[in-house]
């Protein structure tokens, strides 16, 4: 498993971004002693459930939350992007009371949900990215801006650099294990 020593420097907490992140690039998580706490198909809100279980209780010093994809396809039901949201800073305000940093991540872009093709989801992302980009300002939480970086005039992803319009290629990974260490080293 990809638990391992006392304190983590990082829990990487999402969804299949993150747990296909752990599987294509495994180096990237070892060499950094950052813990994988993606799975696949998950809304914010069961990451919110087991937040305690998978992150607190590991005592990072750094946890980062990519999480949104999901509740926008209504993987468990419509859910308004303002509960999105609360979902998200929620799991912050549970690390921030442990002393745990956090790292807020943009949702990708997306303009297609290949299991949901009745929802348009580059408008909903944009509008979610706006607002936990808000919420970490007005904390002082870093936020790592994946979405400017990678959309495309659609809001979607390059086609070189997704496999089926939401999950990336190593490549796009690449590029954001250097936004993300680059943001982590500012946050020491």
């Amino acid at each position: 498993g990809a638990y391992q020593g006392n304190s983590p420097k990082c829990v990487m907490m999402g969804d299949s971004i993150t747990e296909r992140w752990f599987r294509g690039r495994p180096e990237f998580f070892r060499n950094n002693g950052f813990i994988c706490a993606g799975i696949g198909g998950q809304t914010t809100s069961q990451m919110l459930d087991r937040f305690e279980g998978n992150v607190i209780a590991n005592s990072p010093q750094v946890v980062s939350i990519l999480g949104g994809i999901n509740d926008i396809a209504q993987n468990q039901g419509y859910i308004s992007v303002d509960d999105i949201c609360r979902n998200i800073t929620t799991m912050a305000e549970m690390a921030r009371a442990k002393n745990i940093r956090v790292i807020l991540c943009s949702v990708l872009p997306s303009d297609k949900i290949y299991w949901n093709d009745s929802i348009d989801p580059a408008p909903l992302v944009k509008q979610l990215n706006e607002k936990i980009k808000a919420y970490a300002e007005a904390n002082s939480i870093p936020y790592i801006d994946y979405w400017t970086r990678f959309a495309t005039e659609t809001g979607g992803l390059p086609d070189n650099l997704t496999e089926d319009g939401v999950h990336v290629t190593a490549a796009c990974y690449e590029q954001m294990e250097q936004m993300f260490l680059n943001c982590l080293n500012q946050v020491k």
